[in-house]
């Protein structure tokens, strides 16, 4: 977890998969996105968007 926190400082966004809210680790960096500013996104929004163009 330490070092996926790292690499998450080098990122512009998040995506969350399915079931992230059952994830200790995912919502911890749901919350790190937030306060880095972070665009957090839906997995499933991405997939769409990439089928729709």
């Amino acid at each position: 977890m330490a070092y996926d926190l790292t690499r998450l400082g080098l990122c512009g966004m998040i995506a969350l998969l399915p079931g992230w809210e059952n994830s200790e680790g995912a919502r911890f960096e749901v919350q790190i996105a937030h306060l880095l500013d972070m665009t957090v996104v839906n997995a499933h929004d991405l997939v769409s968007m990439e089928i729709a163009l």
